[in-house]
C-alpha cells in the first residue's frame, strides 16, 4: 500500500486502485488494515447486486445519511466525489470512489451525518432488495454484519484519534501472537470477536474441534447463552482480531434479523458437532 497527499488529505492507495477512506487524523497500521478489510466487504457485498439507478447526481449540502433524512430504504457506492462523515462537530473522515454508504444502521448515532459539500456521483441500492439476496448466501451476511462492525471501528478509533485523552474505543482492533489465548474455555466474558486476519484452533477439553479462518465471528456463544466459555480459541500463527462487546453485537444483530438468524444457525451447528464430539 502507497501513500499521497492530495488536498492536504492523506489517502491511501493499492496499486493504481482508491481505498475508501481518507483522513487527515494520524493513525497507525492497524487502521491501514483495516481500512482495506472494509473496502474488501465492500465489494464482495455489491457483487451480487444490480444498482437501481446509476450514476445519479446528489447535489451539494445535501444531508445523504442523518437524522433529517426521510428515506432510509436505500444505500449507495461512491462513484465520483468525497462525502465527509461527521460526528458531532468533528469532521472524521471522507467516503472516497467504492465505498458504501448508509449501511451502518447498525450503529444508530443520532449526532452521525454525512452532508456533501458538492456534487457526487452514487449508484444507488435498495436495502430491502439486496437482504433478500444476500440471504441466498450465508457468506453474505456474515460479511455484513462484519462490514458493520469494521466501520464501527472506523469511526470510533478515528473519534479518539481526534479527541486527546480519549477513552479506548468499544470496539478495538488487536494483534494477536502465534499460539496467544483467545478465549479460555470456563472463562466467562460476553465480547465477540471477528477474525480479520489469520486463523485459529478451537479446544474443547484439550481436543482440537475446529478451526476459525478470516472473516469468521466467534464468541457470540457466552453472549447469547450467559454461560463460561465453551472452547478455547487459540491463535494459529500471528493474527489480527477485532473485537467488540457484546451489547454492541446485539444492536447490530436487532438491525439485522436475516443475519442474526444465520449466526444462530451456525451456532447451533457448533453444537450440535461439540456434542457429536463428545459423545452427547
Amino acid at each position: 500500500m502507497s501513500e499521497s497527499f492530495q488536498g492536504g488529505c492523506l489517502k491511501h492507495r493499492v496499486g493504481e486502485v482508491k481505498t475508501n477512506m481518507f483522513t487527515t487524523l494520524k493513525t497507525g497500521p492497524e487502521f491501514d488494515a483495516l481500512n482495506q478489510r472494509l473496502r474488501e466487504l465492500a465489494e464482495r457485498l455489491v457483487e451480487p447486486l444490480t444498482a437501481v439507478d446509476e450514476n445519479r447526481v446528489i447535489s451539494s449540502k445535501t444531508m445523504v445519511v442523518g437524522p433529517l433524512v426521510e428515506r432510509t430504504d436505500r444505500f449507495y457506492r461512491m462513484v465520483e466525489g468525497a462525502l465527509p462523515c461527521v460526528v458531532g462537530e468533528q469532521s472524521l473522515f471522507h467516503f472516497d470512489q467504492g465505498e458504501l454508504i448508509g449501511l451502518d444502521s447498525g450503529l444508530n448515532w443520532r449526532s452521525m451525518h454525512q452532508t456533501t459539500d458538492f456534487a457526487i456521483y452514487v449508484d444507488v441500492y435498495d436495502k430491502n432488495e439486496a437482504l433478500k439476496r444476500w440471504s441466498d448466501n450465508p457468506e453474505n451476511l456474515r460479511d455484513l454484519m462484519d462490514y458493520q462492525a469494521l466501520f464501527a471501528a472506523m469511526v470510533q478509533d478515528l473519534l479518539a484519534c481526534s479527541v486527546l485523552g480519549a477513552t479506548r474505543p468499544k470496539f478495538q482492533m488487536r494483534p494477536v501472537e502465534d499460539k496467544e489465548i483467545i478465549i479460555k474455555q470456563g472463562e466467562r466474558g460476553e465480547d465477540v470477536y471477528s477474525m480479520l486476519q489469520g486463523r485459529a484452533r478451537v479446544f474443547v477439553d484439550d481436543k482440537q474441534v475446529g478451526i476459525i479462518g478470516e472473516n469468521e465471528i466467534f464468541g457470540e456463544m457466552s453472549y447469547f447463552t450467559g454461560e463460561p466459555r465453551s472452547a478455547t480459541v487459540q491463535a494459529d500463527g500471528n493474527c489480527l482480531i477485532l473485537a467488540f462487546k457484546g451489547a454492541e453485537f446485539g444492536m447490530m444483530a436487532q438491525s439485522n434479523p436475516t443475519a442474526m438468524m444465520e449466526i444462530a444457525k451456525s451456532l447451533s451447528s457448533r453444537l450440535s458437532q461439540m456434542n457429536k464430539d463428545h459423545g452427547g
